[in-house]
């Protein structure tokens, strides 16, 4: 069990002058479900992203309505869902397996909805290697069919769907870029807008504060976690131990009156009390922000 020395000063909901700060909960699912929860509240967090995919909090899309009830009991949001792994592939080129992944997703969306959440998180294509330069534009257009029929049933379920910037793996990928991304989705509705990851956007490009910019109204959500710029090594640190520019992002996100829950995707320190020492840790870096 997390003890109550990860504690933050001022727990609960944050008040008017302050932006909330949620995170992943994938791992913390070696403490169980309530526990984990319950660990991440009395940190002072009010969001969460849970994550689609077999073993994930009892694989919680059998049951959202208890997953939710949960939710509820730690005084949770859930803020967004993210794809599963079969839903990232919506630029394959075979065509019966990407109608395989934008089913997926649809299967997402409705458990997002019956969840509560209010934000679906998408992949426009899944990592492979290499990434063939000739295919790039008509990977985009994959993306693009996929993404129309998705705006469309979102649309119909009532839920929102960002679509996340990809990491270069390290050939040049669509959708590394937010620009790639808005042009993807223009005319696809109020409903569909970006998810900037801040790891891959380093990775891409180093200027994770112009692209919150270039987002605008269009940012749903981000995915925040530190790297050192690395091509094809997306590290998920903790904001602060890697070269990010933290300031300038949080500043970007002020300038754009990005009001969602502000979503931590790090991974667990290495270590015995992993869960303990990692969510201490995020609790002084929202603090520091917040000071």
């Amino acid at each position: 069990m997390l003890p109550a020395d990860a504690h933050q000063e001022n727990a609960g909901p944050s008040r008017p002058n302050e932006h909330a700060y949620g995170l992943r909960v994938s791992i913390f699912e070696p403490l169980g479900r309530d526990e984990a929860l319950a660990a991440i509240a009395r940190a002072g967090f009010s969001a969460v992203e849970l994550y689609v995919g077999d073993g994930l909090f009892g694989n919680w899309t059998e049951d959202p309505d208890a997953m939710r009830q949960a939710l509820d009991r730690a005084a949770l949001m859930p803020w967004s869902v993210h794809a599963p792994g079969p839903g990232c592939d919506l630029a394959n080129d075979d065509e019966q397996a990407r109608l395989t992944a934008v089913e997926a997703m649809r299967m997402t969306f409705r458990a997002a909805r019956d969840l509560g959440a209010e934000v679906v998180i998408c992949h426009p294509n899944a990592p492979k290697k290499p990434f063939p330069p000739d295919d790039y534009q008509s990977g985009l257009a994959r993306s693009r069919q996929s993404l129309e029929l998705l705006a469309e049933d979102a649309d119909r379920v009532g839920i929102r769907m960002a679509v996340e910037n990809m990491i270069p793996r390290p050939e040049k990928r669509p959708c590394t870029g937010v620009g790639d991304i808005l042009g993807l989705i223009e005319g696809l509705g109020d409903h569909v807008g970006v998810c900037l990851d801040t790891g891959h956007n380093h990775v891409a490009c180093g200027k994770v504060d112009e692209e919150t910019l270039l987002a605008g109204d269009k940012l749903f959500s981000v995915h925040m976690h530190d790297n050192h710029g690395v091509f094809d090594q997306d590290e998920h640190l903790l904001p602060g131990q890697g070269t990010i520019e933290w300031d300038a992002f949080l500043a970007a996100l002020e300038r754009i009156s990005f009001d969602a829950p502000r979503i931590f995707e790090v991974n667990l320190l290495p270590g015995p009390d992993a869960q303990k020492k990692t969510l201490a840790e995020l609790v002084k870096v929202v603090a520091n922000w917040r000071s």
